[in-house]
């Protein structure tokens, strides 16, 4: 029964599996999406047919995806990763 207490070793490691999982998962994903949205600034940029409303709207948004994987989701993985159990109790 030592294992079901929330303090208990079998808490820290499940723990501990959900950090390590957010970093394996979040670092890839984090590179995909500044690849990703880099290549739509760039190709709209570059690409006289692809200059329309529509498009340079979708740069916007690409624009703001990629601040949001440069700027929060780096904090999130890292805070994921560095938090321990004592911070919540």
């Amino acid at each position: 029964m030592d294992d079901v207490t929330p303090g208990g070793a079998a808490g820290e490691l499940h723990l501990r599996h959900h950090n390590y999982l957010v970093l394996i998962l979040g670092l890839p994903l984090i590179l995909v999406i500044i690849l990703g949205n880099v290549l739509v600034c760039v190709s709209v940029l570059t690409h006289h047919s692809l200059k329309t409303a529509t498009n340079y709207f979708i740069v916007s948004l690409a624009v703001a995806d990629l601040l949001l994987a440069v700027m929060v989701l780096p904090l999130y993985v890292y805070s994921e990763v560095s938090v321990s159990d004592d911070v919540y109790s």
